[in-house]
């Protein structure tokens, strides 16, 4: 019983430390290769606080340094763009950006003008 208190009393101040680190409650944390948890090292993924200071105290995670981050995000923004791409190709849509430089009438009423 001893054990499971001081496990828990552990793990609420591992998040209490990540809670004023991360103001956001939200942080990135990375596998790591570890034979005894059976985890191999990966991608970054965003997890909550309380998720996080269990998966770093298990020892299967570290903190993602802001290089893995910047390209964890940019690797999925391809990853979205190239799966929107190709559904839209697969549906036969045409998809056309426009950039509206004046305010256009909503329902014949003249548009509001940004001073």
């Amino acid at each position: 019983m001893n054990d499971l208190k001081v496990l828990w009393a552990t793990r609420r101040k591992k998040q209490a430390a990540l809670d004023s680190a991360h103001p956001t409650g939200a942080l990135y944390v990375t596998p790591i290769e570890n034979r005894e948890a059976n985890t191999t090292a990966g991608i970054p993924c965003a997890v909550s606080t309380e998720v996080a200071a269990r998966l770093l105290l298990a020892g299967g995670h570290r903190e993602s340094t802001p290089e893995e981050i910047e390209a964890a995000v940019e690797h999925g923004e391809r990853n979205r763009r190239a799966a929107s791409a190709a559904t839209n190709r697969n549906e036969g849509r045409t998809v056309l950006t426009l950039q509206v430089d004046q305010p256009r009438p909503v329902n014949g009423r003249k548009a509001p003008v940004k001073e």
